[in-house]
């Protein structure tokens, strides 16, 4: 029987890959996804700090009081605990009709800040409760550990798929590489 045009010629395929082959694809694309979420995070924070930064006006505040939060781990079989407290800042300010707000900045710093002290802030004019203090940390320390995090969490996972890939297919990434 003679060929028709429909025939194709049959490639050999690699057998499908089991699922302990699989598995290290699948962590990695789990990470992917992690950091993938962390930088969309981080990113989305930076253009609401961006956003907040145009529409912001500038003022002056006294710390007021501290918020404290603090956190108790304990470890093991109760055999060690680790208590760890954090402080905020309870800022006071008034916008430019005179109005007296209140806020702790959602981003603490590592600086410490002493009751009486003034320190720049930034608020909204619309929503003045909506306020922070004018620092580098207050601000942007956030969205950029978010974004770094995230972006090194993905581009790593994203690396170590590429490598498994190679692994197990070491035939194409070889042809692959020699384009």
């Amino acid at each position: 029987m003679s060929a028709t045009m429909g025939d194709t010629a049959r490639v050999p395929m690699d057998p499908p890959a089991s699922a302990e082959d699989r598995m290290p694809q699948l962590i990695s694309g789990f990470f992917i996804l992690i950091g993938c979420l962390f930088l969309a995070w981080g990113v989305a924070w930076f253009l609401q700090t961006a956003l907040f930064l145009g529409q912001a006006r500038p003022g002056t505040g006294v710390v007021v009081g501290e918020r404290r939060s603090t956190s108790v781990r304990i470890k093991g079989h109760s055999s060690y605990r680790e208590v760890r407290t954090t402080r905020a800042p309870v800022v006071e300010f008034r916008d430019g009709a005179g109005v007296r707000h209140r806020f702790v900045p959602l981003a603490s710093s590592q600086q410490v800040y002493e009751t009486g002290e003034q320190v720049p802030v930034l608020y909204d004019p619309l929503q003045p409760g909506r306020a922070n203090i004018r620092s580098f940390d207050a601000l942007w320390m956030r969205p950029i550990l978010l974004v770094s995090f995230g972006g090194s969490i993905a581009g790593f996972s994203a690396w170590m798929l590429v490598m498994f890939q190679r692994q197990l297919h070491p035939e194409t990434s070889r042809a692959s590489r020699r384009r």
